[in-house]
């Protein structure tokens, strides 16, 4: 089950069309699509910044 973006009323994943208000529901799997690409785009950077963070304190720390 998918949810109407316009209403929010759940409609089945083949609908083209929501049954409540009528809005289409074809740009949602695609809109859902580029959500999770944002997700995984700012795990990855939170993931880089962890490993920057950790590189220069072992760099620190071999240091002294």
């Amino acid at each position: 089950m998918k949810t109407c973006p316009k209403c929010g009323c759940e409609v089945d994943d083949e609908d083209q069309f929501c049954k409540f208000c009528g809005a289409p529901l074809t740009d949602l799997q695609s809109k859902q699509e580029i959500r999770q690409m944002e997700h995984v785009k700012i795990i990855l950077m939170l993931i880089l910044f962890l490993c920057i963070v950790l590189g220069c304190y072992y760099l620190w720390q071999g240091g002294h």
